[in-house]
C-alpha cells in the first residue's frame, strides 16, 4: 500500500530489493538506494507515521499479516504485508519437544498479537506473548528460571540465545 507521493510499483520495487524468503530479516540487495523495511517501532523513530497508513497497517495486522513499513531514504514509501508460513522444521521441533515431555511451550514475539498467534497455532504452540522486546523476553526467562522452572530458550534475529545462557536454567 503506497504512502502519499509514491506508487504501488515503488513499494513493490523496494520490497523486491530484499533477498531471501523472510521479509523480517532479509538483507537488501541494493542498500545504496537507501531502501529499508521497518517494524512500526523502527519506523516511528524515523518519522510520525500518518494515521491513514497506520490504520491500514493495523487492519492488516489484525488479519494475521506481518506488516513492514517501506522506506526509500528517509521517506515512507508505504507498507507491505506478508503472509507468514510456519516452516516444517519448526513444527517438527515442537513435536519433538512435546514427545520429550516438555510441559509448556511459549512463543515470545515482538510482533502484534494476531501475527504471533497465527504463527504459534501453525507450530502447535498455545501460549503466546506478543509485542515483547529482547529485554522483556530476557526478564521473563530469568523470572521463570528464578521460579525454579527449567528454561530452554532459542531465538532468531535477537540475542535471546545468548540471553538463555544467563537464565542459569538452560
Amino acid at each position: 500500500i503506497p504512502a502519499a507521493g509514491f506508487a504501488e510499483s515503488d513499494v513493490k520495487a523496494i520490497v523486491a530489493a530484499y533477498k531471501g524468503d523472510d521479509p523480517t530479516f532479509g538483507d537488501a540487495k541494493n542498500m545504496a538506494e537507501g531502501y529499508s523495511l521497518f517494524t512500526l517501532s523502527e519506523a516511528s523513530k524515523a518519522l510520525a507515521v500518518p494515521d491513514d497508513i497506520m490504520n491500514k497497517a493495523r487492519t492488516l495486522e489484525a488479519q494475521g499479516k506481518l506488516v513492514r513499513y517501506v522506506f526509500k531514504g528517509q521517506s515512507l514509501a508505504g507498507i507491505a504485508a506478508f503472509e507468514l508460513s510456519v516452516p516444517e522444521s519448526l513444527k517438527a521441533s515442537v513435536e519433538r519437544l512435546t514427545k520429550m515431555g516438555i510441559k509448556s511451550l511459549m512463543l515470545l514475539s515482538g510482533e502484534p498479537g494476531a501475527v504471533s498467534e497465527k504463527v504459534a497455532r501453525g507450530a502447535g504452540i498455545t501460549n503466546v506473548k506478543s509485542r515483547m522486546d529482547d529485554k522483556e523476553r530476557l526478564e521473563l526467562i530469568v523470572k521463570m528460571a528464578k521460579d525454579g522452572k527449567n528454561v530452554l530458550a532459542a531465538g532468531r534475529s535477537c540475542d535471546i540465545s545468548r540471553f538463555a545462557a544467563n537464565a542459569a536454567a538452560v
